[in-house]
């Protein structure tokens, strides 16, 4: 509330996912997705693309995991039909809808998606969404049948290092917080100047009295 009054929704609509993605760690889904519609509809309201199409693709993961695939995959085709997608909503979005392809057996319409979400997601170093994109091309290759494949993507997806792993995850979390960090500075310059301005004010309207005083 505090950032909308200082007319900062992109700040607001940062509060939103971050405590939609801290409700979705305690496993409370529903709550989950409540939240990101709300961030949602503030993005939306407020003319902030980018951040809708992130907003939403996270979205359409909570709602892949309680088992609703056809909001999932809907909320990933907005995403990936819109063109203010950065990387990491374009590499989530595929990676949802090809998880949802894989799981229902549509192979063909699979395999596509999910290697381009592991491309945009190590593009991004998005490495939730990387990891997601290689278990789903795992689970095409087994479908399949393709027995070498099927060892050959085991390796690569579940016996890297978990170090690696927690590398790139460290790493995307570092470009997270260095953003939050920019827009924390900003807000706190901009509340600086308008103490300064409201100062300025009262102390102009103190001279003003003083004078009729006088």
């Amino acid at each position: 509330a505090g950032a909308l009054e200082r007319n900062r929704p992109d700040l607001a609509s940062e509060a939103y996912m971050r405590l939609a993605d801290s409700i979705e760690r305690t496993s409370d889904l529903t709550a989950a997705i409540d939240a990101f519609r709300g961030g949602l509809e503030l993005c939306e309201r407020n003319g902030l693309p980018v951040a809708t199409n992130v907003c939403l693709m996270c979205m359409s993961a909570a709602l892949f995991r309680t088992g609703a695939w056809d909001e999932a995959a809907a909320a990933a085709r907005r995403v990936l039909g819109s063109p203010d997608s950065d990387a990491i909503a374009i590499g989530g979005a595929n990676a949802i809808q090809g998880l949802v392809h894989v799981l229902r057996g549509e192979l063909r319409r699979a395999r596509p998606l999910l290697v381009a979400a592991g491309a945009f997601s190590r593009s991004a170093n998005f490495a939730t969404m990387e990891f997601l994109s290689r278990w789903g091309l795992a689970l095409h290759d087994a479908l399949s049948g393709d027995n070498a494949l099927i060892s050959l993507r085991s390796r690569a997806s579940f016996t890297k290092p978990l170090t690696v792993v927690r590398n790139m995850e460290a790493r995307a979390q570092q470009q997270y917080l260095g953003k939050i960090k920019e827009l924390e500075d900003s807000l706190n310059q901009t509340q600086e100047n308008l103490k300064k301005l409201q100062n300025s004010k009262a102390g102009v309207t103190s001279s003003i009295l003083t004078a009729e005083q006088q």
